[in-house]
């Protein structure tokens, strides 16, 4: 049987969430300060004794990088499902792991369609929650983030830049910093020529910024990169969580396709029969 591209995605992401909660030991330890919770209050019409109050989760501040960290090493190959999913499954991780840095765009997808959050979203959504998530303010602030820590950035070339990044064709290479560094090191020397300009008489158009080192520029240094959705670059599936600035701090309850509590039922395990 066929498993569609979507049950996949979100088995991985929900697999992953759940291995992580459990691996505080039991539920208990989620009300003993590890994950933020709330109580919900959750009412029987059809009885007249008072509403039960259940302790769950309070997803609107729980992020992936606030999960806990994974209890045991391994990897999967994922190889028989890379063709079928447009990005490879296949990974290590270490003990301790959070989430964040063995999931990729790719695994949550289709659950929290993380690709829909441009750089700028990501980075006011994790300045609203940077108190609760513990976070350096300077890990999240676009102008000192070096271009380095966005590794995806080093996988695109100069003209699909040009192609999704605003006005950038139409700005000056002189003041697209990397952009200028790249060409110098090809010995063009075109700082007062616009980017499409470039493109028109080099045959640059399929150089990668990661030709560079990036470490040496900030994120601002390409002016409007901040504005463009995450699936409009190049290879965006294979990018780790953790390698998206900020977006580890976004909690799952702020996603584009965010976690939520569906319905009023709620149900407890009291006994565990089997592996099923």
């Amino acid at each position: 049987m066929k498993i569609p591209k979507a049950w996949i995605s979100l088995l991985v992401v929900i697999t992953c969430i759940i291995y992580s909660i459990a691996a505080q030991g039991t539920i208990n330890t989620i009300g003993d300060g590890n994950l933020p919770t709330r109580i919900v209050e959750v009412a029987n019409p059809q009885s007249r004794l008072p509403a039960t109050k259940v302790l769950l989760p309070d997803w609107s501040r729980i992020s992936l990088a606030q999960l806990p960290g994974i209890s045991q090493s391994g990897a999967i190959d994922g190889s028989p499902y890379s063709q079928t999913l447009g990005y490879d499954l296949s990974r290590t991780w270490n003990v301790g792991m959070t989430p964040d840095q063995y999931l990729k765009l790719g695994d949550i997808s289709e659950a929290l369609q993380a690709e829909e959050f441009s750089l700028q979203a990501i980075q006011a959504i994790a300045l609203r929650t940077v108190p609760e998530a513990n976070t350096d303010i300077n890990s999240i602030d676009l102008n000192k983030i070096a271009l380095s820590e966005f590794p995806l950035i080093g996988e695109q070339t100069l003209s699909h830049l040009a192609q999704v990044v605003p006005e950038l064709a139409n700005t000056q290479v002189n003041n697209i910093t990397p952009v200028a560094t790249l060409l110098k090191s090809l010995l063009i020397a075109a700082s007062n020529l616009t980017l499409a300009q470039v493109l028109t008489q080099y045959e640059v158009g399929q150089m990668k910024l990661g030709q560079i080192d990036l470490s040496e520029f900030s994120i601002s240094s390409i002016p409007n990169l901040d504005v463009v959705q995450l699936q409009q670059f190049t290879g965006w599936m294979n990018s780790n969580v953790s390698d998206i600035p900020g977006l580890g701090q976004v909690p799952l309850g702020l996603m584009p396709n965010p976690i939520t509590e569906i319905g009023s039922l709620v149900m407890r395990i009291d006994v565990v029969h089997g592996p099923a």
